[in-house]
């Protein structure tokens, strides 16, 4: 086998790495995505609702940060589950504010996009700068990185805000994520 000039076999390596980590994303299943049924349903009935949307998912959306995530939100928001959603830093639950009427998920995916860019344009170019310079500063020189993580919280305080601002007209409710266990069943458990 012949490398290009100048090439090492560590550089063919990791250039292999690089494109094997890059194509498989594309293809990876969704990860877990929490939801809670906002109305009395049977497990079997969430678990049909999840795999309904997780086939829902193209894969195709362009613009988002995670797009198959938030295509996967949408489905499961139309459906009326409070669902997570990560904005930028922010980890967030929507859902919407009335049960009442039908909401298709396209027009839940429109403004779930829409909101996101609205929080987007709201960064900082400082920010958008600094948060990767920060980020390497970190792992070289720990008391950095400590400062970083404990201004984050307040960073994404306002990525909520933001996005919250956005949604809330659009007849959303949003709310910080906490880690909490699923309050939804998963198969094979009782209530």
């Amino acid at each position: 086998m012949h490398f290009h000039r100048g090439m090492s076999g560590r550089g063919v390596l990791a250039l292999t790495c690089v494109l094997a980590a890059a194509t498989t994303g594309c293809a990876a299943k969704l990860r877990e995505i929490p939801t809670h049924s906002l109305s009395k349903r049977t497990p079997a009935v969430v678990e049909r609702d999840t795999r309904q949307c997780e086939d829902a998912v193209t894969g195709h959306l362009k613009g988002p940060w995670l797009g198959g995530e938030l295509e996967f939100a949408a489905c499961m928001i139309a459906r009326n589950y409070q669902t997570f959603v990560q904005v930028l830093d922010a980890p967030l639950e929507v859902r919407r504010a009335s049960l009442r009427g039908k909401l298709s998920s396209a027009r839940v995916l429109k403004d779930l996009v829409a909101c996101e860019r609205f929080a987007s344009d709201h960064v900082s170019v400082l920010e958008k700068i600094g948060r990767p310079l920060v980020a390497v500063a970190g792992l070289l020189f720990w008391p950095v990185g400590f400062g970083a993580s404990t201004a984050s919280p307040v960073l994404a305080g306002q990525r909520r805000r933001d996005y919250t601002a956005c949604m809330e007209p659009r007849g959303y409710v949003v709310t910080t994520w906490k880690s909490e266990p699923s309050a939804m069943p998963r198969q094979g458990e009782g209530p």
